[in-house]
């Protein structure tokens, strides 16, 4: 069923998020008298198609993010699976094979190795980061029975695996107690996994239509960045994106119920980098930072106020009244109108990355709150349409 879902979410143009936390370690009894493949092993087979479709029709590769948590009994394997492929195309290169890796060269070394197709992304628990601290053990858990996998001497070795993938392309990890308790329908379910960019995490199964605002639009002739304009586009923005859930269709039945029942909408920001430097600011700098949480900030809360007006005139999404409310969105307005009666129609609002698409909107710098930011290459960059992010290094 996941490779179907994914195939058919790939063709539309949607990247995916699985967690295989729930299959049986490469180590685990079958009841016929066999071994468990492990999660890895299917990883390659996930891998390879999303390889083979690409995303939308188009020559854009598909987008596609792997979790395993950190008490499943193959997560050092997991770990170190990226790594190996790296080592085999580094050795590959060295004896002559293109280090093409675009997708353009089907004879090239990273063509000939696995997992490069996905992110790969370790879901870690504050318990195994207070393990590291006081370097106690850590203990891996079968998915059969939960009896105990392996009881390691302690978690600095799996740490320093992990330090070593992080070092490889399309790698993360995601800290999942601070997810949960971040989650704006814990009633529903927890969250498990997020999409490829991990600006989207929310329950199984539910959708999230994507789009950003180019910030230096805002400024006036003067430079001064207009908050109105900021403010009406905003509105408009969300009032769009939530006519399209209505609009859209989506690969199976469960996505698509689900995606009307909650709702969720991911707006964020590009350009950002652009907007720093128009001020003259450093980007990792307090009066930077302060910049980027400010419009963050103003695009949350009137993201959740105008979400609750639209609620007044069209009812709540059909599971908000279950669920307890959110603590973090404490905007004024947006507060005031979406309780005490939890009305609103969308739980969720994810500050979207912008990725390549700044450039698309005559972004120069790039950068969306809360991702590794695209560097502004040189003052002139050139651009090349055909390359994967629009860009090349500067002419000298």
């Amino acid at each position: 069923n996941l490779a179907s879902s994914e195939g058919r979410l790939f063709k539309g143009g949607s990247g995916t998020g699985s967690n295989l936390s729930a299959l049986r370690g490469s180590h685990e009894r079958l009841s016929g008298g066999g071994i468990a493949s492990g999660p890895v092993s299917f990883m390659r087979a996930f891998d390879a198609l999303a390889g083979v479709i690409k995303s939308g029709g188009t020559t854009r590769r598909a987008a596609k993010m792997v979790i395993l948590n950190m008490d499943h009994p193959d997560i050092v394997e997991f770990i170190e699976c990226k790594v190996k492929e790296e080592d085999k195309a580094l050795a590959l290169i060295r004896e002559g094979y293109s280090s093409n890796f675009d997708g353009t060269d089907p004879d090239s070394a990273y063509a000939s190795i696995a997992y490069q197709n996905a992110n790969h992304s370790v879901r870690i628990p504050d318990a195994f980061m207070e393990a590291v601290v006081r370097d106690g053990k850590w203990k891996t858990y079968n998915r059969t029975d939960h009896s105990v996998a392996a009881d390691l001497p302690g978690p600095r070795p799996v740490a320093e695996a992990l330090a070593r993938c992080l070092a490889v392309w399309r790698s993360g990890v995601q800290f999942d107690d601070i997810t949960n308790d971040w989650h704006t329908s814990p009633m529903s379910g927890r969250i498990n996994a997020s999409n490829p960019c991990s600006e989207y995490l929310f329950l199984d199964d539910t959708a999230c239509n994507l789009a950003s605002i180019n910030l230096v639009k805002f400024l006036d002739g003067r430079g001064t960045f207009d908050l109105e304009r900021y403010r009406q586009a905003v509105r408009t923005m969300i009032l769009a994106m939530e006519i399209i859930v209505d609009a859209s269709s989506y690969p199976t039945p469960t996505i698509a119920q689900n995606s009307h029942d909650f709702r969720p909408l991911g707006l964020g920001f590009a350009n950002l980098g652009s907007l720093v430097m128009h001020y003259g600011l450093a980007y990792d700098s307090e009066p930077g930072r302060s910049l980027a949480a400010s419009l963050a900030a103003f695009l949350s809360a009137e993201g959740y106020h105008t979400s609750a007006e639209i609620a007044r005139r069209m009812g709540s999404v059909r599971r908000l009244p279950e669920e307890p409310g959110p603590d973090a969105p404490r905007h004024g307005k947006a507060r005031g109108r979406g309780r005490p009666d939890r009305q609103g129609r969308s739980p969720d609002h994810p500050v979207c990355g912008g990725g390549g698409r700044p450039l698309a909107r005559d972004g120069e710098g790039g950068g969306t709150l809360g991702l590794p930011q695209r560097p502004d290459l040189g003052h002139r960059p050139d651009r090349d349409d055909r390359a994967p992010d629009g860009m090349r290094h500067p002419r000298p």
